[in-house]
């Protein structure tokens, strides 16, 4: 435990950690306020860290009986000639139901 393990690209690079590795562990646990008492050097390739997985975004599309039934339930809060918001705004309350059903 406290044992911190880094992994150096070159020889180089490895002797020179480890030379200060007291140092570097006091700095860590000073900074980090993890208990770091000393590291553990060793030689090989870095690898930069992969990216995850970017998700595609999935379309939800509310189905027409929704939109129809959120459609009747605020037609009367919008004045004549206000249809299409209406309906829009049934579609987006459609769609908020599919997406988190039960709230």
């Amino acid at each position: 435990e406290g044992v911190l393990f880094v992994r150096a690209e070159t020889p180089t690079a490895a002797k020179a950690l480890s030379m200060r590795g007291g140092t570097v562990a006091r700095a860590l646990s000073e900074r980090t306020g993890l208990t770091v008492t000393s590291l553990k050097v060793t030689v090989g390739s870095v690898r930069a860290p992969t990216q995850p997985a970017r998700r595609r975004p999935v379309r939800v599309t509310p189905p027409k009986d929704a939109v129809d039934e959120e459609l009747e339930r605020i037609r009367g809060s919008f004045p004549p000639g206000q249809e299409e918001t209406a309906r829009r705004l049934a579609s987006l309350m459609a769609l908020y139901r599919v997406r988190f059903p039960g709230r």
